[in-house]
């Protein structure tokens, strides 16, 4: 069964009804109107994020559904696990973060992600305490690779970029 079907089953169940096709229609618009709204908030950001949780929240408001916190995180999740296709650790990642910790080092994360699907996954894979500081894009409306968003991660943690090193894992947007 395609994903949007799936995800229209749960929001029927919570009251708010949609076909597949019209839960799919609605949450495209509502991703566009939001992306519209960050743009016209942070104009000097190149590539923007948004939160997705507003726009889960907005399709039961747009049904006149009242949602709760919890349920809009538990949408999250279930949208989260029905798209994900594939999600497993890269071999030697525990290892090399241990090293690093091992040796003193601080580690960030800077993730263009949504916060309520990353922080569980991080957590599941056992991953979340290795990092001193996360900064996921949907908290900050900006995704990688705008400058503003490495920006962000440098003045809150106070960081010199002269002594950080990146390690990335994507040929786009891990290079600014």
């Amino acid at each position: 069964m395609p994903l949007w079907d799936k995800m229209a089953i749960y929001y029927g169940y919570k009251g708010a009804k949609y076909t597949g096709e019209e839960l799919n229609e609605a949450y495209g618009r509502l991703v566009a109107e939001e992306k519209k709204k960050v743009q016209k908030k942070h104009k000097n950001y190149t590539v923007i994020d948004i939160k997705i949780e507003k726009v889960f929240k907005k399709l039961f408001d747009e049904k006149g559904v009242k949602a709760t916190k919890s349920e809009i995180l538990t949408i999250c999740g279930i949208f989260r696990c029905y798209s994900t296709v594939y999600i497993k650790l890269y071999d030697g990642v525990i290892d090399f973060l241990e090293a690093l910790k091992k040796k003193g080092k601080k580690i960030y994360l800077l993730s263009n992600a949504q916060r309520s699907f990353t922080v569980p996954e991080l957590k599941m894979m056992g991953l979340y305490d290795y990092f001193d500081g996360i900064l996921i894009s949907s908290d900050h409306q900006v995704s990688k690779p705008d400058v503003e968003f490495f920006d962000i991660l440098f003045k809150k943690y106070k960081l010199k970029k002269i002594e950080s090193v990146m390690i990335g894992n994507d040929f786009i947007s891990d290079i600014s």
